[in-house]
């Protein structure tokens, strides 16, 4: 990898959200993930790909719909227990 390549990903970021709905004014966020460019290729290299990026789940006030869980994979009881975004932004 050149530096000037290196530097610009050493400088990116990757954030990835999943919410309730694509809908702003109502959407509440159920997981979060983000990381440095260059240590999510690390971690990838390492680890695979499934364990490259932290993630950290939320429990929305409502529960998430079939048609969400069908998009992003993420149901009602890997919520529980969880923290609420909301709550963690204080």
């Amino acid at each position: 990898m050149s530096n000037t390549v290196e530097q610009l990903f050493s400088e990116s970021i990757v954030i990835d959200f999943e919410t309730t709905s694509i809908d702003f004014r109502e959407a509440e966020v159920i997981q979060y993930a983000g990381d440095n460019v260059i240590a999510i290729l690390e971690q990838a290299a390492l680890n695979g790909y499934d364990n490259a990026v932290d993630y950290q789940f939320y429990k929305p006030d409502e529960p998430v719909t079939p048609k969400i869980s069908s998009v992003t994979c993420i149901t009602n009881r890997m919520l529980e227990g969880m923290p609420r975004f909301k709550d963690e932004q204080k």
